[in-house]
């Protein structure tokens, strides 16, 4: 439950105990129910969690972390089509030191943060660019547009939404509603 709250705070609701799959077995899960095709079409959106404070208690320090996270991705055989982002620029840049022909993508969710400190900020030229929607405009995307960097706004769910970041012009769209994405870009 990705709502911030508890199961049993949430009316109607109960928790139950789950087990959370590794990528490896996702990546098991999935393989043998695509043919060659869809195989060589998936992208595979990673985002790897990180922050400062939880460095060698919640995960490695960024080298380390990186260096595992690039070993995962190469042995479940999707690194070539993986997209890799995070907040922690320090992990962006630290796969970018191990391969700088990665699909790497900064996320961000400052409202403050200026396209042209991308840069600055990892040292490299991203795949692309991932800010929340709402901070998403018509300046942004023709930044982004012209750096040649992808565009990739999350979370979007609501169809209005949903609509706006399609006019607007953005290069992919995160939502917990893949159907209602592709329903609305298909105009049907």
């Amino acid at each position: 439950m990705s709502s911030g709250q508890n199961s049993s705070q949430i009316s109607g609701t109960t928790s139950t105990a789950s087990h959370k799959p590794t990528l490896r077995e996702v990546v098991d899960a999935v393989q043998p129910l695509l043919t060659d095709q869809q195989r060589l079409a998936i992208h595979w959106n990673i985002e790897i969690k990180s922050r400062p404070e939880w460095d060698e208690i919640y995960h490695p320090n960024p080298t380390v972390y990186a260096s595992i996270a690039y070993e995962e991705l190469k042995h479940a055989g999707i690194l070539d089509f993986a997209v890799i982002q995070s907040f922690d620029s320090r992990i962006l840049i630290a796969l970018h030191q191990i391969d700088p022909a990665l699909n790497l993508v900064f996320l961000t969710e400052e409202k403050s943060f200026r396209m042209d400190q991308l840069n600055k900020v990892l040292g490299f030229k991203p795949y692309g660019f991932s800010p929340y929607f709402p901070f998403v405009d018509q300046e942004m995307v023709e930044w982004c547009a012209h750096e040649n960097i992808q565009l990739i706004t999350w979370t979007v769910n609501d169809e209005k939404d949903i609509r706006k970041m399609i006019e607007l012009g953005v290069t992919e769209i995160i939502s917990d509603y893949p159907e209602r994405v592709l329903r609305l870009i298909s105009g049907k």
